[in-house]
């Protein structure tokens, strides 16, 4: 049984120090350690030898191949290549299941597993070469593998001095009066569903602590109702008709966005994003120093918590993301370094995974067999795609089929907000808390059947574009609510103002500082959503819309989206009409021509052209087809 026992040890090894390796040569070393190591190995290792165990047993029961394979060295060769090279099939499979979901693959993820196989192959040779004798297995399979967790240690000894270096030196140039800052978006999160919002359901006890510790912002907006937009908004501070890339799903590279402002200014920038639509695939991370896909895109830990994370526990993200950001804090500030963090987690976007204990608390006052409909609203939580204004499609839906898929959509942002709470407190136990500038927003808002609609298409009604704000910082920040209009372009101007650097604040940008002063007077915000992705010859147009705190106007002037949503034209009075449900402006045709007058203007004045003319390739279609952003 001996050569079971090293057997699974060598392998265990080098699947061990492989992915330390990979990951730390990849994403820097900021999460990984020796004790990450330590745990990985050895729960290769057990996992091998049961494996091998049960090998073993079924080889004793076929006579020919417990005589074939008699010799103890031989069994040894063979255990050792079926459990590498079978974990890199393994991985190739998990690669092939992921890409089946219509989700992009990083060539990163590709790489690994055929690097696993070349890394099997040249372990096989090593004990083809060095272990000759079956005398021999012990003492030099267990220095076979000493040396391989030694190579994985090393690599991350001489990445840590690396980056410490680097962080040390970019703390040089730091001039700002804030030592961290962490943005964090929450994909797809409605304002009016955390419970510091006034939710019925207590949603988000850990985002209430942060709100009712600084800034609760109770009117904030999207400047857009989808990912991209709403996301280069945020970073930039300019609106969707500012961005320069025809409402293409992408950030021109002459935008400048916080991320280089702050890099500049002596932040190590680090981003940690699990929506393909929020990061480098949109070029939103120009300006990081360490730029990561978390979900179902790269390695950033070993095989065995991704597989436990995302199939046990449904994880998109959240699970694993906060506790390497609560890593990467510590990191940076034991390195006497200053870290802005960019966080994009998306559990709340479509499809929605029920997660417990808080499903169960938000529907423990409904009866399921009070829902008529139950397969249509499985449906409606489990797919992606777009349903605009179809009232025939809901008919058959209640009150209490609605209210299941609410309580689905909000037992995922229950399991965000929970795994936040291992962020807040461990930086809090820390002694980083309070360090840290924090932001946290979300890039658009989620319909859930309200205007007979699911998803989050080109309607600019509050259930798309209205938004949670909360911004915490002890020393500057006072524990307030603000009733005021604000949007996520506001974000820039007033993290800058805060962190004591308002020169860098652009000069170009439509947002404002939302401690400047500017609030006193009447304010106008917009979203939109000049999307221009049609991949035949309809003419190109968008979805826009123009509001105050008493009255918005919604303009459709796309072609594509007319054929969806049956208005070209809503007038909705705000005050009176809180749930946008009656259209005024054939009643006040003054004010509609008034405010669309207000908007043209508006839009003609920012609108910035593109320098080169745009095109989405097949790849970029196929996945916003996937997420619902394109038929």
């Amino acid at each position: 049984m001996l050569y079971l026992l090293f057997a699974s040890i060598l392998a265990g090894s080098v699947l061990c120090a492989f992915e330390f390796i990979y990951i730390v040569v990849t994403c820097g070393p900021f999460w990984m350690g020796p004790g990450i190591l330590i745990k990985t190995w050895l729960i290769y290792s057990c996992v091998v030898f049961a494996g091998l165990f049960l090998l073993n047993l079924l080889i004793g029961l076929i006579p020919p191949l417990r005589r074939r394979l008699a010799d103890s060295l031989i069994r040894f060769r063979l255990f050792t290549a079926i459990s590498i090279l079978g974990y890199g099939a393994l991985l190739a499979a998990l690669i092939l299941k992921i890409k089946s979901l219509g989700i992009g693959i990083s060539a990163g993820s590709y790489l690994i597993a055929g690097l696993v196989w070349l890394c099997g192959v040249l372990v096989l040779y090593l004990t083809f070469k060095i272990i000759n004798t079956a005398g021999k297995i012990p003492i030099r399979s267990s220095f076979l593998s000493a040396l391989f967790l030694l190579l994985a240690m090393g690599f991350c000894l001489c990445s840590d001095m690396y980056y410490a270096s680097v962080v040390r030196e970019r703390s040089i140039a730091h001039s700002g009066a804030v030592p961290h800052v962490a943005l964090i978006v929450l994909d797809t999160t409605r304002g009016d569903h955390l419970s510091c919002y006034g939710y019925p359901f207590n949603t988000s006890p850990n985002f209430d602590r942060m709100a009712s510790e600084g800034l609760l912002c109770q009117n904030a907006f999207s400047a857009s109702n989808w990912t991209p937009p709403g996301h280069i908004s945020a970073f930039t501070g300019k609106y969707p008709s500012q961005h320069g890339n025809d409402g293409q799903p992408f950030m021109p590279d002459n935008l400048v966005s916080m991320a280089e402002i702050l890099n500049q200014r002596g932040y190590f920038c680090v981003a940690l994003t699990n929506n393909r639509f929020s990061g480098k695939y949109i070029n939103l991370t120009q300006g990081f120093d360490s730029d990561n896909w978390v979900w179902l895109n790269e390695w950033v830990q070993p095989g065995w918590t991704l597989l436990w994370d995302q199939f046990i526990h449904k994880d998109r993200g959240s699970k694993v993301t906060f506790p390497i950001a609560l890593k990467t804090l510590k990191w940076i500030e034991n390195k006497g370094g200053h870290l802005f963090l960019y966080i994009n987690v998306m559990e709340p976007h479509l499809e929605y995974s029920i997660h417990e204990p808080f499903f169960s608390e938000f529907t423990a006052s409904l009866s399921f067999d009070d829902i008529p409909n139950m397969s249509e609203v499985l449906d409606f939580c489990n797919t992606r795609g777009i349903v605009t204004y179809d009232s025939a499609y809901f008919q058959s839906y209640n009150d209490a089929s609605l209210q299941y898929i609410r309580a689905a959509y909000d037992s995922e942002i229950a399991y965000m907000d929970h795994h936040f709470g291992v962020f807040s407190e461990g930086a809090r136990e820390a002694g980083l808390l309070d360090k840290t500038l924090l932001v946290i927003t979300s890039d658009h808002g989620e319909f859930l059947g309200d205007h007979f609609t699911k998803d989050h298409p080109a309607m600019m009604f509050d259930s798309a574009i209205r938004v949670p704000l909360i911004m915490r910082y002890p020393d500057n920040i006072p524990c307030m609510k603000m009733n005021e209009l604000a949007s996520n372009v506001d974000i820039l101007p007033t993290t800058l103002n805060l962190m004591g650097i308002p020169e860098a604040i652009p000069e170009d940008i439509e947002g404002i500082d939302l401690f400047g002063g500017k609030l006193q007077t009447r304010r106008w915000l917009m979203s939109e959503n000049n999307n221009c992705t049609h991949q035949d010859d309809t003419p190109q147009g968008g979805c826009y819309s123009l509001f105050d705190e008493n009255y918005k106007v919604m303009l459709n002037n796309d072609p594509l989206f007319l054929k969806q949503f049956p208005f070209d034209t809503l007038l909705l009075d705000l005050k009176l009409d809180p749930d946008e449900l009656e259209d005024l402006h054939g009643a006040l045709p003054g004010k509609c021509d008034s405010m669309l007058v207000r908007l043209s203007e508006w839009i003609e004045r920012i609108r910035v052209e593109p320098e080169v003319q745009f095109e989405v390739d097949a790849e970029v279609t196929r996945n916003l087809k996937a997420l619902g952003y394109v038929n």
